[in-house]
Formats: structure tokens, sequence, C-alpha cells
């Protein structure tokens, strides 16, 4: 049995270039029809917004900000994910948006994430074949 060395397959990839560079090209040809004539393009929009119990945000009292309004503001920011999550939610949306979508399509195509634990925002996304359609349903 003869071994391979690296010149050896080097030697045997140019002496077989065509070959190489036309699958190159078959395969890219490939990929590029089914990317552009296949694929259905999917777009997503992201809103962020801040969750507070309103005294940090309270501009007459802004140097009067304790701890206790930061803590009590992180745990509203998780409960508001969640209340943002109920059905009712998605309903009233698509009440707003002449029930041009069902509840439970807005409901799958929509995600809500606290940005970590340790912040008050929170992102919602809502992601859609229509660039158009997703920004108007992240900004109603």
């Amino acid at each position: 049995m003869k071994g391979f060395t690296l010149f050896s397959l080097v030697k045997i990839a140019l002496k077989h270039l065509y070959i190489l560079i036309l699958a190159a090209i078959v395969c890219g040809a490939a990929m590029f029809s089914y990317c552009h004539f296949l694929v259905t393009p999917i777009y997503s929009a992201t809103a962020s917004m801040i969750v507070t119990n309103g005294a940090i945000i309270d501009t007459e009292n802004s140097n009067k900000v304790s701890g206790s309004d930061i803590s009590a503001s992180k745990n509203f920011a998780a409960t508001a994910c969640d209340v943002l999550k109920t059905s009712d939610i998605y309903k009233e949306l698509a009440q707003k948006l002449s029930n041009k979508y069902t509840y439970s399509t807005l409901r799958s195509s929509a995600s809500i994430t606290p940005r970590n634990e340790d912040t008050l925002f929170i992102d919602i996304s809502f992601t859609s074949t229509s660039k158009d359609e997703a920004v108007v349903l992240v900004n109603n």
C-alpha cells in the first residue's frame, strides 16, 4: 500500500484543478438558486421598552431613587414579560389590527424576553415574511 504525502495530494489537486473549479461553480450555483428561489426570507423587528415602578423616571424626585425602587422595577420587569405573553394581549393586538391575524399567529411570531436578569429593559420581537409587516406588528 502506497502512502500519501501532502505534496502528492497537492500535485493530484493541481492535475485535476478544472474538476475542482467546475464542482465549486456548480455547487455555488445550486446553493444560490435554492436560496434565491425556494427559501422564503424571514424578517424580524425588535422594540425595547423599559419597565419601572414609576419612581425611577419621576423627573421631579429623580435624586431620591432608592435601591428598593430599582429592585422593585427589576421584579416588575419579569412580571411584565409574563403578562405580555398572555393570550389576552395577542387578542387585543389582533383586534387593533382589524383581525388581519389570529391571536395564535401573533403569539407564535412574537418573542418577549428581558434583556438579562439585571436590567429593566424588555425586548419584544416579531418575525414575519414581510419587512413592513414585522415593523407594524412590533410598533403596535
